[in-house]
């Protein structure tokens, strides 16, 4: 079969010639053109490659578009991005080009699913998604067509971004857009024209739905859409796909659901394939994890208004690290209670939400003393939800009012050792987990000598109410060979480091609170290496 003779049903079968590649078969359609499975036949060792290629009666606007893609692709050369090879002109006169072809490869969010994903690891995957549409920012190139059949991800994770057809470059002269034939808003069509502009219903940016000028802040807002549905399983607005006419204008005016509550606002929980593929087994785990920073994040990246977004894909995906690792996030409010929030977030040896409320109102006295009184009892009162963790408040209240809101914070957290230094009977259900926080807060606040006999004798406590291990026990250890490894006695505190990794393998449901083996392993190794030089 030759080029001469090439036509859509024939290349639909593979077996033809384009240039020196021959197709093998008809992958789909990519944007204007057909994607096609080929291999070079002319070479020892065949490559496989994906060729695109237009074919059929031509339009002027088609070929400029076509053109236009090619000559972005061949500017662009990212580890995200499909690779532009070569390209040229069939005998018949229709253009094409070879990429590379990325075998196994499916859309993110098949990928995502498929491979059961959790939260973090999407977030994970789609920053991959982010360098690239940011490189393609730095050559002043505009994707306009962000949506997961875009993305698509190799079958060992690499995510390629793909299909540049209705791409644009602000530095050129073609201005296709005044070549796109009209069609009503209900109607649109397979190149994804609507009302005279080129876009996807459900993943245009609210400037494209209403004609205005299209910038880079076009693909920030089709990224928070892509994000949206990697995190959520459904889309951002109430109306249908098939309701173009109220999508379009919920879109136009920036009315979306926020993440956390895209099920909540259906009035009906998340489907149980949903779940089962992030790794969560009801609705609220996966509202609690969407709630706050990746609401917020989401909500900058697709607000209405251009201006008011990420001013860069970088930007939304250093707030994403940010989440990751647990620092502040740029999207989210900074409230005193945010801030404490991340404070205790990162320091992950906590043994329970009473002792959550304690060590985060006394490390904050060493890195936020300034504030007032009222700051911390006003987080306390929001955090209170048990007797026991009221006997706590009401004794932290007292250290606080009694020290002043300035006073050094190794000063307060001493007075609050003294007064939990004996063991009253009837008071052990809520002093024990009191000694472990303000126990954790001393090696905190550089004051290893006074918190080694506070944490050992949580330890003792526990081994007499106890006769197993337990999360508490593992903290109060770690955290003893932190207090004796800061006093220089490291054979002592390599001691209690190994008691901790044993305690903690006698564990069988392990909460995020107690600290990793491997960090435990880390302290360790160190008070073996001061051990040896001494």
């Amino acid at each position: 079969m030759t080029e001469a003779s090439i036509g859509t049903d024939s290349l639909a079968g593979g077996g033809a010639f384009v240039g020196p590649y021959r197709l093998e078969r008809a992958l789909g359609r990519g944007g204007m053109g057909l994607v096609f499975l080929a291999h070079r036949a002319d070479q020892q060792y065949e490559k496989r490659v994906a060729i695109k290629l237009l074919s059929g009666v031509l339009r002027d606007q088609t070929l400029l578009r076509f053109r236009a893609e090619r000559q972005i692709l061949a500017k662009l050369d990212h580890p995200h991005i499909a690779r532009m090879l070569d390209g040229g002109v069939t005998q018949a006169g229709e253009p094409y080009f070879v990429m590379d072809y990325v075998p196994g490869a499916e859309p993110i969010d098949d990928y995502c699913d498929h491979h059961k994903l959790s939260i973090r690891s999407r977030i994970e995957l789609f920053l991959d998604v982010c360098d690239a549409v940011h490189y393609a920012h730095r050559f002043l190139v505009v994707h306009r067509d962000l949506k997961p059949s875009n993305v698509q991800v190799s079958r060992d994770g690499v995510a390629k971004l793909v299909d540049f057809g209705i791409a644009k470059d602000l530095l050129s002269t073609i201005e296709d857009e005044a070549h796109v034939p009209s069609v009503p808003v209900a109607e649109g069509n397979d190149n994804g024209s609507l009302t005279g502009r080129t876009m996807t219903p459900g993943y245009a940016s609210p400037e494209q739905v209403r004609g205005e000028a299209i910038g880079t802040a076009s693909d920030i807002y089709a990224l928070g859409v892509l994000l949206y549905e990697l995190l959520t399983g459904t889309t951002p607005y109430l109306s249908s796909s098939t309701d173009l006419e109220s999508l379009l204008r919920e879109v136009s005016e920036g009315a979306f659901v926020r993440p956390s509550q895209c099920y909540a606002r259906r009035g009906k929980p998340a489907p149980e394939h949903v779940l089962n593929v992030r790794g969560l087994t009801n609705t609220r785990q996966l509202e609690r994890l969407l709630t706050g920073d990746l609401d917020a994040i989401i909500r900058k990246a697709m607000t209405n208004s251009a201006q008011a977004r990420y001013a860069s894909a970088d930007q939304l995906s250093e707030d994403l690290r940010r989440y990751l690792s647990g620092d502040l996030v740029m999207a989210s409010q900074h409230s005193t209670a945010y801030r404490l929030s991340k404070v205790y977030a990162k320091n992950r040896a906590i043994s329970s939400a009473l002792a959550t409320v304690l060590f985060s109102t006394l490390f904050v006295a060493s890195a936020m003393a300034s504030l007032a009184l009222k700051n911390y009892l006003d987080l306390l009162d929001a955090r209170i939800e048990t007797g026991r963790s009221q006997e706590v408040a009401h004794y932290l209240t007292e250290i606080f009012k009694n020290a002043g809101p300035n006073a050094p914070a190794a000063d307060v957290l001493r007075k609050a050792a003294t007064g939990l230094g004996g063991h009253v009977k009837g008071e052990a259900d809520w002093r024990e987990p009191a000694r472990l926080a303000v126990g954790e807060a001393l090696v905190g606040a550089g004051a290893p000598a006074d918190a080694a006999p506070l944490l050992e004798q949580v330890v003792l406590e526990n081994e007499k109410t106890y006769d197993h291990a337990n999360p508490d026990r593992v903290i109060a250890m770690a955290f003893l060979g932190d207090a004796l490894l800061g006093q220089g006695k490291a054979r002592e505190a390599a001691a209690w480091y190994r008691r901790a990794i044993d305690a903690r393998g006698q564990i069988d449901e392990i909460p995020r609170s107690v600290p990793t083996k491997s960090e435990i392993e880390s302290h360790l190794a160190e008070a073996l290496r001061e051990a040896a030089h001494k």
